[in-house]
């Protein structure tokens, strides 16, 4: 049975020497300013809502709706998951009663799907080599019906004009924010030379059209918005995985990606010690968004740096692998991984390949107890994203439906309960707000379902 994690303001069962470290080094802080955080959180989501650009979040339609997941025709669609390290398709023949049969196509290294010998752009190499993959592994390109491509970056969703796009309906993704210097910053091959205003979506659609597929139906969009419609009935779209995001949904049931993760800022004097080491790693370059405190790129990194604010703080126990983070571990390639968090939760062991000294082994107990103090707070904060992406159904509805993609509430064992802990608080009663924590099919994500499902809405 999973252990339950702590309540992140109730410090109590903990050691007393330990509860005067972590009084130190300024756990209460969150605590004490989580309602002015919470308002300032409402606030960015009425300005953006409201247009406005400034201090406040993204509201960019994706031109998409909740709705049905039954449809009335049977179709055969391929979606496409492009993500920095991993690119991969399966094929989706989806049947009037709603249920969908699936079948993998590949699952490819990002970076091996390039030819730097093609004289064309970064991103049209990209096109044209994941269609020449995706034709050759279909049976028959002229039996699918839609295309649909799930995308990790920001972008600018517009309906597709059908005299450029030979007949086809949905909608494309026009790359956004780059300019800003805020997004397409995770390294990707494709995105080298890419500008605002470019039309992703054409000129992955004119690949797939000239390797001979025609599809009646395409979309690109962001994988919250799918993650949304992979859940009947739901309210809102949430990722909290390897970085983390939410949807919007306004009265009339239009989905808006809000890119809230990434641009809503912590106050510093919201922060301890131990994830100060963020602002420590970044210098001048940059404040703590609520994504850097709840996703798994950085999760392991605050984990060290409790582990040395602690030490300062008096632990003494922890003198040696705080010095041993100190030398060798950074913010680009930290010690601890996601998975040595969630052995060392789950199991109570120290399972790291970077500190493998037998003298750290006796850690563990504490290690544990330090990181379901990080996991607790991630799930807080977590739980602050899923009630600012409801905030529009919470006015309308007396109960809504989050639908959640999250590799850390799978698997940090705890993370999952206070986050939904944190949300009724937020909602106003355990019964208001729900979460449906979704569960990939094997090698089929999450936003993979939902996205064959906006595609079976735009065939019918």
């Amino acid at each position: 049975m999973t252990e339950k994690l702590p309540n992140p303001s109730d410090l109590s069962a903990l050691p007393a020497y330990l509860q005067t470290a972590l009084c130190k080094i300024g756990l209460e802080a969150l605590d004490m300013g989580f309602a002015s955080l919470v308002a300032c959180g409402r606030e960015w989501a009425e300005r953006g809502r409201r247009g406005e650009k400034q201090r406040a979040f993204a509201y960019d339609p994706s031109l998409l709706r909740i709705g049905p997941a039954h449809h009335s025709k049977k179709s055969r669609v391929i979606v496409i998951d492009v993500g920095g390290t991993h690119t991969k398709a399966a094929l989706a023949d989806l049947d009037t009663d709603g249920s969908r049969k699936w079948q993998m196509l590949f699952d490819q290294n990002t970076p091996t799907l390039d030819r730097p010998e093609l004289k064309l752009l970064p991103i049209e190499r990209f096109a044209t080599v994941l269609a020449e993959k995706t034709a050759s592994a279909l049976d028959a390109v002229d039996t699918v019906d839609g295309i649909g491509f799930v995308w990790s970056n920001i972008l600018f969703s517009q309906r597709l004009n059908t005299e450029d796009s030979g007949g086809v309906v949905g909608v494309t993704g026009v790359a956004s924010g780059i300019e800003s210097g805020k997004f397409y910053r995770k390294g990707e091959f494709f995105a080298e030379g890419l500008q605002d205003g470019v039309d992703i979506g054409a000129i992955f659609l004119s690949a797939m059209r000239n390797q001979g597929l025609k599809p009646r139906a395409f979309i690109m969009g962001n994988d919250t918005i799918f993650t949304l419609k992979a859940t009947p009935g739901a309210d809102g779209g949430m990722v909290a995985s390897t970085g983390a995001n939410a949807t919007a949904v306004d009265s009339q049931g239009w989905i808006y990606n809000t890119e809230m993760g990434g641009l809503f800022p912590i106050p510093d004097n919201l922060l301890c010690m131990g994830e100060r080491i963020l602002l420590e790693d970044r210098g001048s370059q940059g404040s703590i968004k609520l994504e850097d405190l709840i996703a798994g790129r950085w999760l392991p990194r605050v984990f060290e740096g409790y582990i040395v604010a602690l030490w300062r703080a008096g632990i003494e126990s922890l003198n040696p692998l705080a010095h041993h983070l100190l030398e060798h571990s950074c913010a680009e390639s930290p010690f601890f991984t996601g998975k040595d968090l969630g052995v060392l939760l789950e199991e109570g062991r120290l399972q790291c390949s970077k500190v493998n000294d037998p003298k750290f082994n006796d850690l563990a107990p504490l290690l544990k107890q330090i990181a379901q103090i990080v996991a607790a707070r991630a799930g807080k904060l977590a739980g602050l994203m899923g009630y600012l992406c409801l905030l529009q159904p919470l006015a309308r509805k007396e109960q809504v439906l989050l639908s959640l993609d999250s590799t850390q509430a799978r698997y940090l064992p705890g993370y999952f309960e206070a986050m939904q802990a944190s949300l009724n608080e937020l909602a106003g009663g355990a019964k208001r707000a729900q979460i449906s924590l979704r569960q990939p099919k094997g090698a089929i994500a999450v936003p993979m379902e939902g996205l064959a499902i906006a595609l079976g809405d735009e065939l019918q």
